[in-house]
């Protein structure tokens, strides 16, 4: 049969072709450039021009975050909340790769001496600064007017710490909230990321349990727990195996450990941002989050000042979480997070304001609220938090109270919503959640309806 098209076609669509290639190669190349290759220390690089900044690498040590120095920690007067003094976070409100140009621009603006770049973290615009106290209050108003056309947010580096309280007496969550039949639920395609101070992987609760731990402090896969193994207990209550008298409400599920309290035990705005970022590009459908600011004794702020301050402060830390779990929404990752122990308003820590997120508090066997449980507006509901029995160190357990345990029973519940409505919006899967409620006490609290 005669070829109908001459061979000077096939020339040109093969030419076309290598074009491509060789396009898509160059292309791939320098994104690759933009994003890792590690330069002599920025410091010592001449600034570039306005506009010159657009794909310029960065050092490679900008990306590693350093651990915080006990000697730095102070009470902020204004939040009252524990801070790191010489550290910044500043993030640009764009879901551009800026970060680059805003380093240019900066070092032409800033003495980087004074104002010196700790962290950098492209995927979001964020980035850390080390700053002396006795500057820290004017660089906050200073960068926002400097670099008013990046449309910045500031804030100070707050410290979190768990939401345990101390042991208490015997487990009946399971029964009073209608969980039994949960355990029967197939969700090995569901993955939940508990973010929390480390994890005993070789317990028999979490033994076989988990894929890709990670460290956020130092980006390694070491998650073994600190002094308290509070992420143990917490990530057993979810998916822990059989073990003892003990076992996760959705032992099918899948688990990724990430460790977020580094070599001096703290944990960090920018630890936990990168175990969120981390959790979310590795598909997780569920993060808990049993940590949260530690407000010991802000009970005795009056209920006007804590609603002023909900209503009014920590404006920029607030709209940064925002952003961040509207990212999460968008990938169709559910936020829960424990509402804390301080019997204070939920939403006095500015982590726990954007509505895209599940805030839960603690009521007895009773269906009354702990006397220790955050509580408020904000909180989306209440789960069991006291006598609730959990994995321990040493391959043994204990019976512990706290949000920080009321948290993952919600989070064993979006796991199975999730394998029951895996299309679902983080939205939507709220709103099933509220009608797998019951009122008690004018509490909103966690009761089995749908399975």
């Amino acid at each position: 049969m005669k070829n109908k098209y001459p061979f000077h076609y096939y020339l040109v669509l093969m030419l076309m072709l290598l074009a491509s290639i060789a396009f898509w190669y160059f292309v791939i190349k320098n994104y690759k450039l933009t994003q890792h290759k590690p330069l002599q220390q920025y410091a010592n690089t001449p600034a570039l021009p306005q506009g010159g900044a657009v794909g310029l690498p960065l050092p490679g040590n900008y990306y590693i975050v350093k651990p915080i120095n006990r000697n730095r920690i102070i009470i902020d007067t204004i939040s009252k909340r524990e801070i790191v003094s010489d550290i910044l976070n500043v993030a640009i409100k764009d879901t551009l790769y800026r970060t680059p140009r805003f380093i240019t621009d900066f070092s032409q603006k800033f003495d980087t001496t004074q104002y010196r770049i700790n962290y950098v973290d492209s995927t979001i615009n964020y980035m850390q600064f080390k700053v002396a106290d006795s500057l820290r209050e004017n660089f906050k108003k200073k960068v926002k007017t400097e670099m008013a056309s990046y449309d910045v947010l500031v804030w100070d580096e707050a410290l979190f710490d768990k939401t345990a309280a101390a042991p208490d007496a015997n487990n009946k969550y399971m029964h009073t909230e209608n969980l039994y039949p949960l355990r029967n639920i197939n969700a090995k395609n569901i993955t939940v990321a508990v973010i929390d101070n480390g994890f005993d992987l070789q317990h028999p609760s979490l033994a076989g349990k988990y894929l890709k731990p990670y460290n956020a402090t130092n980006n390694s896969t070491d998650v073994r727990p600190s002094a308290k193994n509070h992420g143990t207990a917490v990530a057993g209550i979810i998916v822990g195996n059989r073990y003892n008298d003990i076992q996760g409400i959705v032992p099918s599920a899948q688990l990724i450990p990430i460790k977020v309290a580094d070599a001096n035990g703290f944990m960090s705005s920018t630890y936990i941002i990168k175990a969120i970022l981390y959790a979310v590009k590795n598909k997780a459908d569920v993060i808990n989050l049993s940590l949260g600011a530690n407000l010991e004794g802000f009970d005795e702020l009056s209920l006007q000042y804590q609603q002023d301050f909900i209503k009014n402060g920590a404006k920029d830390e607030e709209s940064f979480w925002k952003e961040l779990f509207n990212y999460c929404e968008k990938n169709k990752t559910v936020i829960v997070l424990a509402a804390g122990n301080d019997n204070v308003l939920t939403g006095f820590d500015p982590l726990q304001r954007a509505e895209t997120t599940i805030k839960v508090g603690a009521v007895n066997e009773h269906n009354q609220k702990t006397d220790f449980s955050n509580y408020g507006a904000l909180t989306t509901l209440y789960a069991q938090g006291v006598n609730v029995k959990v994995a321990h160190s040493g391959n043994t357990t204990e019976i512990t109270q706290g949000t920080s345990f009321s948290a993952p029973i919600v989070s064993a519940f979006v796991v199975a919503l999730k394998t029951k409505f895996p299309q679902h919006s983080g939205a939507e899967i709220i709103e099933l959640l509220k009608q797998n409620t019951i009122v008690h006490n004018q509490l909103r609290i966690l009761y089995n309806k749908t399975f």
